[in-house]
């Protein structure tokens, strides 16, 4: 829809759509972490999702690119939130697992390594 829209000039329609979309994602977010809470060892419907919102995001940026200058702010917060929703994915996918610290090396006394 937001392609025929696009080629019609009609961004009031694209800012609909887009907004309709990015709310629908969000509650599709919602959705899979009450289901799955475990992202990382349940990819598989975040891994579509993300695709599809990464997917979104460069849609909005192609658009904002030649949307008239009235259409832009709906348009950026759209942008916004979908780029915060795709960075929460990937969070959600591949978390930071904190750095276990080695155990510092016993020293050598002050002596030098032999050859």
């Amino acid at each position: 829809m937001t392609r025929r829209a696009s080629q019609a000039n009609d961004y009031k329609t694209i800012g609909f759509v887009m907004e309709k979309y990015r709310d629908n994602a969000r509650a599709a977010i919602e959705a899979l972490k009450k289901e799955h809470r475990d992202a990382e060892h349940h990819t598989s419907g975040y891994k579509q999702l993300q695709i599809h919102v990464h997917k979104s995001l460069r849609e909005v940026d192609e658009t904002l690119v030649v949307a008239p200058d009235e259409f832009r702010p709906p348009l950026e917060g759209v942008r916004r939130d979908l780029a915060n929703m795709d960075d929460e994915l990937l969070e959600l996918l591949f978390p930071r697992h904190p750095v276990e610290k080695k155990p510092a090396r016993k020293s050598s006394g002050g002596q030098g390594v032999s050859p």
